[in-house]
């Protein structure tokens, strides 16, 4: 994925900043404070805001979680564990997963390197250098280390370094390419049903960058065939009923979106939500009114303004 190592962090084409939350990073009071902390401190708060909203990564398992599978530990427990097992490879990848999330990718290639170093085939440690090196925006080392991690993994892990290397060239711009790694990872059996969800909704997302609607659709039906919840495939395929002039077709999928979204969220997940419940409002408004269906769509107007006045009322601006 794309973005900048001293910019304001990301936000993907075509409006999908509607992913859910990544599993809740440790805080940084657990973890002692580096040298470098006051010099990065506003960069780390950026690129730490945007894993919380799963702007970085997405939920859980979209790409290889490298903290080590189980309930994540905060930093004390990383450290302990490091500590405790200092031969193992597989710690270090763990803290490096640790300080992706808070941001610090420096210590986070330290520690990747570190585990490279114990052992140069740890498939989860070239794939935290991979992270790092698109952070530096190094695209083409970030891939080296993808095709690193692919000769040492076994099959799940496998399925999950084709799919972000799949993702990595799509956000390049490398469709066909893409398309490639994506038909890859589809082929190889996989027991988990969110992640395969996942696999086909991203690649519907390229095929509508492609204006190859037809098989777009085809991906984002499969996708909530398999995954009911994925508020995201509703809300794409919504857009791409849109385009092809089915407006009945779209606004039903608006209205699971609206339903979905207007669920309790987690905090970290509520702003990337929120946005998709504003623009499936607005949208599903143009379609009343495009189907001669004035009442319903000032109805729309007005929810999504009063939610937009929620929105502005809970986070006043302010001096500082």
């Amino acid at each position: 994925m794309i973005f900048k190592a001293k910019a304001s962090v990301l936000c993907f084409s075509l409006g999908l900043l509607l992913l859910p939350a990544y599993p809740e990073p440790a805080t940084a009071a657990d973890k002692a404070k580096s040298n470098n902390a006051n010099t990065n401190s506003n960069l780390n708060a950026l690129v730490k805001q945007a894993t919380e909203l799963g702007l970085l990564y997405g939920p859980g398992r979209r790409f290889e979680d490298l903290s080590g599978g189980g309930k994540r530990l905060n930093f004390q427990q990383i450290e302990a564990l490091v500590k405790a097992h200092a031969g193992d490879p597989l710690a270090y990848v763990r803290r490096g997963n640790a300080y992706i999330n808070e941001g610090d990718f420096e210590l986070a290639r330290k520690d990747f390197d570190r585990a490279l170093s114990l052992d140069p085939r740890c498939a989860q440690a070239h794939i935290g250098k991979s992270r790092f090196y698109q952070f530096e925006q190094k695209w083409q080392a970030a891939l080296t280390e993808l095709e690193l991690a692919r000769k040492f993994a076994n099959q799940d892990t496998t399925i999950n370094i084709l799919w972000e290397e799949a993702f990595l060239n799509r956000e390049l711009k490398q469709y066909d390419r893409a398309l490639l790694l994506f038909a890859q990872t589809l082929k190889i059996p996989q027991a988990d049903k969110s992640r395969l969800a996942y696999i086909y909704f991203q690649r519907g997302e390229t095929y509508s960058r492609l204006r190859k609607l037809p098989e777009a659709l085809q991906d984002y039906s499969q996708a909530i065939k398999i995954n009911s919840n994925l508020t995201d495939a509703y809300f794409m395929r919504g857009l791409t009923y849109r385009f092809l002039n089915k407006p009945k077709e779209a606004i039903a999928d608006f209205t699971t979106v609206i339903s979905h979204a207007s669920r309790p969220q987690p905090d970290a997940a509520q702003a990337s939500f929120a946005s998709s419940l504003s623009n499936a409002y607005e949208l599903r408004a143009q379609l009343y009114r495009k189907i001669g269906n004035k009442e319903l769509a000032d109805r729309d107007k007005e929810a999504q303004l009063k939610f937009e006045k929620s929105r502005f009322d809970a986070v006043p601006f302010r001096s500082d």
